[in-house]
């Protein structure tokens, strides 16, 4: 049976057995979280695996390439997607943050704890999830999601929050970018009728309309 230590850290990361069969594997350190190869199409688990390295042993795959998927920075390594077992809250920040998903007019079509909840749910990473929700991917396979909490980030132009009344906030993304800027900063004289697009997405057009799925 598994003690009260390794109890919890099973709990945290996901990982309850070895799947290396390796004495010197990586998981023994307690460092690692287990993570999941998932079909696409249905959310099914095709294989588990006690870590990163563990999985790309076993499939020809670069490691660094599963943890891009992981984090969502790629959407598949070499046609496999991947998942964490668990999601780890003292790895998110604070906490894991309620999402929804919502169509591209902006109507909430379902709820979700987190985005690992999501993840489970609609087999999409939660990385990729996390990025659209964070305004730095446009969707996660045709899917949008956002923050319930919509979250301030100081000035990106002067690195402060003071004044926060006087804000803009960017309407790129389809309001999900989260660049934010000091009216003065921004070098405007009042707040603008219109849209206000942060430098980023007002040099990309695909950041400020629809993006075709």
């Amino acid at each position: 049976a598994l003690g009260a230590a390794a109890t919890s850290r099973a709990a945290a990361t996901g990982v309850t057995r070895c799947t290396s069969g390796r004495p010197n594997c990586y998981c023994k350190s307690g460092r690692t979280r287990a993570i999941l190869r998932y079909d696409v199409n249905t959310g099914e688990t095709l294989e588990e695996y006690c870590s990163t390295s563990d999985a790309a042993r076993k499939l020809g795959v670069n490691a660094p390439m599963i943890t891009h998927v992981l984090s969502g920075q790629m959407e598949d390594a070499k046609g496999h997607k991947f998942r964490y077992k668990v999601e780890v809250p003292w790895l998110n920040h604070g906490g894991s943050r309620p999402i929804v998903e919502v169509d591209w007019s902006g109507r909430v079509i379902r709820e979700f704890t987190s985005a690992a909840h999501a993840a489970r749910v609609t087999g999409l990473s939660n990385g990729r999830i996390g990025q659209v929700c964070g305004g730095k991917a446009e969707h996660a396979e045709g899917r949008v999601f956002r923050y319930v909490d919509a979250r301030v980030y100081p000035c990106a132009i002067c690195g402060s929050d003071h004044d926060g009344g006087s804000l803009l906030l960017c309407d790129g993304l389809q309001g999900r970018c989260t660049s934010t800027a000091h009216v003065a900063c921004a070098g405007l004289a009042a707040v603008p009728d219109g849209d206000w697009f942060c430098a980023h997405c007002a040099a990309d057009p695909s950041r400020r309309t629809k993006p075709a799925l």
